[in-house]
């Protein structure tokens, strides 16, 4: 099968974890933490607790793993099972 993607994905560290902060989907300031799947050359991959307060297409901060603070939106939302969601995240 011909790989679709531009850029090798990497596995994150085990207990790896991305922090992200924004405005809620009710308008106030969140703070989530979840845990890192992957990371791509532009991304990255984590899975948090529903639900989660932000939307697709909105910028926001994060941090991941040691990084400093970057930019970031949601690219694309997966639900896992009844509590856990899988986030595609874009960031620069």
């Amino acid at each position: 099968m011909k790989e679709r993607r531009k850029h090798e994905r990497s596995h994150s560290a085990q207990d790896a974890i991305m922090e992200v902060f924004g405005k809620s989907l009710k308008g106030k300031d969140s703070n989530v933490v979840g845990l890192l799947l992957n990371e791509s050359w532009h991304g990255c991959c984590a899975v948090f607790k529903k639900p989660f307060p932000l939307k697709r297409n909105y910028e926001f901060k994060a941090n991941v793993s040691n990084l400093h603070e970057l930019k970031a939106d949601i690219k694309w939302i997966v639900d896992v099972d009844d509590s856990l969601v899988k986030i595609g995240f874009s960031l620069w």
